[in-house]
């Protein structure tokens, strides 16, 4: 399914990575774009699915995660929400999906294809520039939320988890962005943390008037604050 290059536009042009992209690259991937939809509890990609090409979120959300090989219980990586680009990595590799992509709403995707995609950056080798900046952004995020989950309390770490959700969602929205789509119980398997722990802390944090809770999520009342208590920021 298409929509038209206008649409595309008005939509990218929000998000900061696309804006900062040179207008040859801006233009390739919006007139190869295709949208796909996904229903709410189907996936996008599993686990193992071949390379499809890079993709944006513009509507919905998004889980990502997969089984742990304990009587295939899912581990939560992320909660990803609009305007975020993934699937860079195997455009580096040609590898299978490292992890299922399930639809937590119903969800509204851009996909610019593999084949497409490599042979634009094969006639323009400049643009590997951008896709490596894509790519290094995320990791650092990555590699910032393995070593929260390995020093700290559990407070600490409920605060880390909470705040990098926070700095992600502000990289690629844009803007910071306050009202956190994680549950309790998402926060609880992206911590291996039980439910009752994760409710305390956050509990302590209400109380000190750093977050709200609210239905199917978290507002953010205080960011810096919030850093004070994960240890992460003076």
């Amino acid at each position: 399914m298409r929509i038209d290059f206008v649409t595309i536009r008005q939509i990218l042009d929000q998000d900061p990575w696309f804006s900062a992209c040179p207008p040859g690259l801006q233009d390739g991937l919006v007139n190869h774009a295709q949208l796909i939809t996904v229903a709410e509890g189907d996936y996008l990609s599993r686990r193992g699915d071949p390379a499809t090409g890079l993709f944006c979120l513009i509507e919905g959300r998004l889980r990502i995660g997969g089984g742990t090989g304990d009587h295939d219980r899912e581990a939560i990586l992320a909660i990803i929400e609009p305007l975020y680009w993934f699937g860079e990595l195997e455009l580096f590799d040609d590898q299978p999906r490292r992890q299922d992509a399930r639809a937590e709403d119903p969800v509204r995707v851009l996909n610019v294809p593999q084949e497409v995609l490599k042979a634009m950056l094969d006639s323009e080798p400049r643009y590997w520039r951008e896709i490596g900046q894509l790519a290094a952004s995320k990791t650092r995020l990555a590699f910032k939320a393995l070593a929260d989950s390995a020093t700290g309390s559990s407070l600490t770490r409920v605060a880390r988890r909470i705040l990098t959700i926070f700095d992600s969602h502000s990289l690629h929205a844009g803007a910071p962005r306050t009202q956190l789509s994680a549950s309790q119980e998402q926060l609880a398997q992206m911590l291996g943390m039980s439910r009752q722990t994760v409710n305390l802390h956050l509990g302590k944090l209400e109380k000190q008037e750093v977050i709200r809770r609210r239905y199917g999520g978290i507002d953010v009342l205080d960011p810096v604050r919030l850093g004070e208590i994960a240890g992460l920021r003076s």
